[in-house]
């Protein structure tokens, strides 16, 4: 199991006037997610995604936000394992396999 952030984009976000960059928290499971976040004490008013269609439950961080869920245990991923993670999650499967790696697409019923 695991809980992951994607890197720092421009996603139109403003803080007091000036853009800053922002990014993804999310794990492999809703508990796991909400555990994490309340162990960094993030407000649980900012979980996203929860109960809507097609959606990856989630919280935005901005990059000191970002910086604290890395140091406690959050996994950096790419864009590429970002997208192959969240798809994962959307079938309902955990998005790494026990041994770290990215599910490759197309190899459905595969598990380690």
């Amino acid at each position: 199991m695991g809980v992951y952030v994607d890197k720092l984009n421009r996603w139109g976000w403003h803080l007091y006037g000036r853009a800053v960059q922002s990014c993804h928290l999310w794990a492999d499971t809703l508990d796991e997610l909400l555990d994490f976040a309340s162990r960094v004490c993030l407000p649980s008013a900012w979980l996203q995604g929860v109960g809507k269609r097609g959606a990856v439950p989630h919280f935005d961080l901005t990059a000191v936000w970002r910086e604290s869920a890395i140091h406690s245990g959050a996994r950096e991923l790419d864009a590429r394992e970002t997208v192959t993670s969240w798809k994962r999650w959307r079938k309902g499967g955990p998005c790494f396999q026990a041994g770290g790696g990215v599910y490759k697409e197309g190899r459905e019923g595969e598990r380690p």
